[in-house]
């Protein structure tokens, strides 16, 4: 009988066995009898292996880089760059990479560009895209508003800037008054910080103007108090910061994995946390304790196993199946 030392090397996603098979084939001695009958045990035995070498839920977590940049920026957890196949991580974190350049939040219906994001301080500096490049008097169009998966909020360094609209209004309020936006008939746009409202409501000013617009400012010491005419530009370009919670995710975070949306249905995805085993809910536990994830992954690997010895027994005691 001719001998062989050549080295059996497994190719990626090639189980021992299958090799074994090859090998043994490779000798002319390969019995039909082994594929050909339903009650063979390597049949069997392939079978366990094949469930078990290509574990059910395993996400493609190449779809989710721990990080990326964007212009510049470094996006990390919690944040993420849009991805057509999979959600990495909350919904409400999600940002837009618009040509490598800039990067973008969506805040309701409305896109905002992210100046600057503080990992340490887990605060996100936005400004309203309408008013980028529009000049020194950009004209605010819309109230900022949260969607209820949204986990940001606004920081006390913010403060609220209420615009009134070309208001029918005569009363002198030179202070307040913005002329660089345009109006009809003489009408007059006004605007006023939460301070400055009493005086607002006190005139009736809502009820003299076609609009309002309530939009959030980081708060300048230098800015607040004087003649708002030629600051609008200044103010709106300023933008604002939102903060995220520490708690977010982050048991699944201590645990060392990532969290996420999984799709679950063609239109629903369920939250869940990116383990070696599969997806968890909420954490992997610790690192060492993934090998004893429960479920029907894990219970078909113990029963492979267990059958394992008996199988490749009775398979090397038939000789590899002779004719």
């Amino acid at each position: 009988m001719p001998t062989h030392h050549s080295l059996l090397k497994l190719s990626k996603g090639q189980t021992f066995l299958s090799a074994l098979v090859l090998l043994h084939a490779s000798h002319g001695t390969m019995p039909c009898r082994i594929l050909s009958s339903p009650s063979s045990p390597l049949v069997f035995l392939l079978l366990f292996i094949s469930i078990n070498g290509h574990p059910a839920n395993s996400p493609p977590t190449s779809f989710c880089p721990n990080s990326t940049t964007c212009g510049g920026q470094l996006i990390t957890y919690p944040f993420w760059v849009q991805n057509p196949q999979y959600h990495c991580d909350y919904e409400g974190f999600m940002l837009i990479c618009k040509d490598d350049q800039t990067l973008i939040l969506s805040l309701g219906s409305h896109e905002y560009n992210v100046a600057s994001i503080d990992y340490p301080n887990q605060t996100i500096s936005l400004v309203d895209t309408d008013v980028v490049d529009a000049g020194f008097c950009p004209m605010p169009r819309h109230n900022l508003t949260f969607e209820d998966k949204s986990f940001l909020d606004y920081t006390s360094s913010d403060i609220n800037l209420t615009f009134f609209l070309n208001c029918s209004f005569g009363k002198d309020l030179s202070k307040n008054q913005i002329t660089c936006f345009p109006g009809s008939d003489g009408n007059s746009s006004y605007i006023f910080t939460d301070d400055d409202l009493p005086t607002a409501e006190e005139y009736g000013l809502a009820q003299r103007c076609q609009g309002i617009v309530v939009v959030p400012m980081l708060y300048d010491q230098e800015i607040i108090g004087a003649y708002w005419d030629h600051l609008v530009g200044r103010l709106l370009m300023r933008g604002f910061q939102l903060h995220w919670p520490d708690e977010t995710c982050e048991g699944c975070k201590r645990s060392g994995r990532r969290c996420g949306y999984n799709q679950t249905t063609s239109t629903s995805w369920a939250f869940g946390c990116f383990c070696s085993d599969g997806m968890r809910d909420h954490n992997c536990g610790t690192l060492s304790s993934n090998k004893s994830f429960s479920g029907p992954l894990s219970s078909n690997r113990t029963l492979s196993f267990l059958l394992l010895p008996s199988i490749l027994s009775r398979f090397l005691s038939d000789g590899f199946g002779k004719v």
